[in-house]
């Protein structure tokens, strides 16, 4: 990880504590796994992110979903 300084506490941050955040669309609609990333020594959130090996994961899983339906149609 790049070096740089929290914009709070203005310590060094050389490694971060990561968490994994359901991301929700304000008013409903599309939900996704992201990772929230925070300051190791204030916790102040340093970024968020969609996890994309969960995104994808999600993405299979409905793609075969909908494949079973139709194929269960015929």
């Amino acid at each position: 990880m790049a070096r740089g300084k929290c914009p709070k506490c203005d310590e060094v941050v050389t490694r971060a504590s990561v968490e994994t955040v359901d991301i929700v669309r304000s008013g409903g609609g599309a939900e996704f796994v992201g990772a929230s990333i925070f300051c190791p020594h204030c916790n102040t959130i340093l970024g968020l992110a969609v996890d994309p090996l969960a995104l994808k994961r999600d993405i299979v899983r409905e793609v075969v979903k909908k494949l079973v339906e139709v194929l269960r149609k015929k």
